[in-house]
């Protein structure tokens, strides 16, 4: 055994929930494919009972021995326990040696968990040996019932008692995990196997884990094979590349260089003539100004003639205002009056109405009554209405417009009774 290479044990747990169980029982009894397993190589299996039972099988089997036990759903049912040491350590050693390592760690587990032990397989067609062992995490623990009504009152706890409980996260804490890597340490110690660094940060890299590594790095070697290969050629067409690319920078640069004395030439032109277009601006420049004081000039004297218009335009305005204002009090004077006299005519004919009610109406009325009874009484009677009808209309006229007393007039002519109807 070399001196210089340290050898470690090797402890690691898992936590076994309902659904693992299977997939752990299927791994451990080679049921299932396992990539690094060497066919025709044969595994030790132990069970606590002596039986064929498979692994979620005892795991059932012995919690149903505690029918108080409360399983819950996402419970830890088990824990595994795997045990082995580096790989050295088997390379170096015989059978005789291997099988004493497997029955001093046999013993080291059935001392730390005695009966919760239910099965325990050691594998021996992998690369390095090593032991899996199911435990059901359960013990005596302590509890408090619910507070009674008493209780509660008094701010009492409940009464104290103690029960066998699935408690994996009791039994396996960071310290006790701490003392079985030196307790194990120490019971194979004579196999010259050592702890591990304790508070070491390394963690546990899984074959599957580690395969899925080297696959990569064995895809990212060849990539990086091909890389190179790429890079060669891309190299060596670069080069091909680089020595065209110059050739046409020689050949650029010479049609650039005959380029540059062209447009040098051009640039002495230009200037020439940037000296001459200064000059004549400067000339347009002087000859602006003049206009420009011609036309302000100009704008002075129009500015003189608008405010000429303006208060021409200002006279006439004021002017037209004043005539606005004699034709408005002219057309006021002349409504007025013309109100004056519509009240005039309206006040003549109500007093020409007001006659004809009281005078010519009943005249009518007594003259038809007349004609219809003519004779010398009547006749007489239509005389004596008449000349009292002109006497009441001679003493009315200056009430009577003309046109009504012409009227009036007219209509009695044709109602007057011949002379010489009147002679009877």
């Amino acid at each position: 055994m070399s001196e210089s290479k340290k050898l470690f044990a090797i402890l690691r747990v898992t936590k076994l929930h309902q659904h693992t169980l299977y997939i752990v029982h299927k791994h451990n009894y080679r049921e299932m494919d396992v990539p690094n397993a060497q066919e025709g190589i044969e595994n030790i299996h132990w069970t606590h009972d002596g039986s064929d039972k498979t692994i979620p099988q005892l795991v059932r089997a012995k919690l149903k021995e505690y029918p108080d036990l409360r399983i819950q759903k996402n419970s830890v049912l088990a824990m595994e326990i795997l045990l082995t040491a580096s790989p050295e350590f088997y390379k170096e050693n015989t059978a005789e040696k291997i099988d004493e390592w497997e029955r001093a760690s046999k013993q080291w587990l059935m001392k730390e968990f005695g009966d919760n032990v239910v099965q325990i397989s050691t594998h021996y067609d992998e690369k390095s040996p090593h032991m899996h062992c199911i435990i059901v995490p359960i013990k005596m623990k302590a509890k408090r019932k619910r507070q009674n009504k008493a209780q509660k009152k008094v701010n009492e706890l409940g009464d104290a008692y103690e029960s066998m409980s699935l408690c994996a996260n009791h039994i396996f804490t960071k310290e006790s995990l701490t003392r079985m890597q030196t307790e194990y340490a120490i019971s194979v110690k004579k196999f010259g196997l050592k702890r591990g660094v304790k508070g070491s940060k390394d963690t546990h890299v899984s074959m599957k884990v580690l395969r899925a590594k080297t696959a990569e790095l064995k895809l990212a070697t060849d990539q990086v094979i091909e890389q190179k290969i790429e890079l060669k050629k891309a190299a060596v067409a670069l080069n091909k590349k680089t020595e065209n690319m110059n050739e046409k920078q020689a050949n650029r640069e010479n049609k650039l260089k005959a380029k540059v004395e062209v447009d040098n030439a051009k640039i002495i032109e230009f200037n020439e003539k940037a000296v001459n277009a200064r000059q004549e601006f400067k000339d347009s420049i002087v000859e602006i100004i003049n206009e420009k004081a011609q036309l302000t000039s100009s704008i002075l004297q129009f500015h003189k003639e608008v405010r000429d218009e303006r208060a021409e335009i200002k006279n006439e305005h004021a002017a037209i205002i004043s005539a606005q204002n004699k034709h408005r009090k002219k057309v006021e004077a002349d409504n007025a009056k013309v109100i004056h006299a519509s009240e005039i005519l309206s006040e003549q004919e109500q007093k020409s109405k007001t006659f004809i009610d009281a005078y010519f109406s009943p005249f009518l009325t007594n003259l038809d009554i007349a004609f219809s009874q003519v004779g010398p009484q009547r006749i007489k009677f239509l005389k004596s209405k008449l000349d009292e009808f002109d006497e009441n209309l001679f003493k009315h006229r200056d009430n009577i417009p003309v046109d009504v007393s012409t009227h009036i007039n007219k209509r009695l002519n044709t109602l007057r009774p011949k002379k010489s109807s009147l002679k009877y």
